[in-house]
């Protein structure tokens, strides 16, 4: 029976997985090969080390991550509000923190290409960010301050609506630093 995907997406899916339950320290080549039925050898072949693997999972992450942002949906022209709603899905569709969260917490012990990478996503969402809150009226210092407080507000309240099982506990969260930003 052939495969529906190619094996490199399938390695980056169960790598991603993995890393969003179990952090970057979490899992080896050896659970992936095991995730999708391949060698290790599969694995290496595509990711010679564990750190281009997780480099690579990062920026197909941000990628998506943001092209969806972007993209918009029902959260409309509001690109802060689709921001959240990214946030939103990852808690109660895929049911994992953010997978550059997790590494975040990790950043000291991650390879360089790796933390540089998780750096970057969140570089982004807090230019984006920034850039979205000047636009809405506020200053370039206070947009800055308050694209840092949101991107906060978020990771943590995904890892504490996680801890308790409590998504209503991460819409708290989430009022609160909304409110903030009027």
């Amino acid at each position: 029976m052939p495969r529906k995907t190619d094996a490199r997406s399938e390695i980056l899916d169960a790598a991603e997985r993995r890393i969003r339950l179990n952090g970057y320290n979490g899992f080896s080549f050896r659970d992936i090969a095991a995730d999708i039925d391949v060698k290790s050898a599969s694995i290496h072949y595509h990711f010679p080390t564990k750190g281009d693997l997780g480099a690579a999972v990062i920026d197909r992450y941000s990628e998506i991550f943001f092209r969806l942002v972007e993209e918009g949906g029902k959260a409309g022209n509001d690109w802060v509000g689709r921001y959240v709603a990214r946030f939103r899905h990852a808690l109660l569709k895929d049911r994992m923190v953010c997978l550059c969260g997790i590494l975040g917490a990790e950043i000291s012990g991650l390879p360089v290409a790796v933390a540089d990478a998780a750096r970057t996503f969140f570089l982004k969402g807090r230019l984006r960010l920034a850039e979205n809150l000047v636009v809405g009226g506020l200053s370039p210092a206070d947009a800055d301050a308050r694209a840092l407080s949101l991107i906060a507000a978020l990771q943590g309240g995904l890892i504490v609506a996680r801890s308790l099982d409590d998504p209503a506990a991460f819409e708290s969260i989430v009022r609160v630093a909304l409110d903030g930003l009027n």
